[in-house]
């Protein structure tokens, strides 16, 4: 399947090899395209935890405690910026080493 996008608010698929085509919205189109984008500059929750390799509980604790970083709010939806959650988690102490210096997205230190 592969999606064309045209002139307007309306898309053809293509279906397989076959010449059968059905019309969607452009909607349903960034759905598509939202799937198979692999790189993403804000995440949300669950996004952002997988991302890390953590799931959304554990992700979450770390928000709170300050080791990850808070989101950033649009229109009251609460999305990671992928910049941050690298940041932060370079921050993280390394097995076997000894942590030094500051983790930025903790305030009390």
């Amino acid at each position: 399947m592969f999606v064309i996008v045209l002139n307007g608010p309306w898309t053809v698929k293509r279906l397989g090899s076959t010449n059968t085509r059905e019309f969607i919205p452009m909607s349903a189109a960034k759905s598509v395209v939202a799937t198979r984008l692999t790189i993403r500059r804000g995440l949300g929750e669950a996004e952002a935890a997988l991302y890390v390799g953590l799931g959304a509980t554990k992700f979450s604790s770390l928000v709170r405690d300050g080791r990850m970083p808070r989101p950033r709010i649009i229109d009251g939806r609460r999305i990671w910026d992928v910049d941050d959650i690298d940041a932060a988690f370079r921050e993280l102490p390394v097995e076997g080493e000894i942590a030094h210096g500051k983790n930025p997205w903790h305030e009390d230190e």
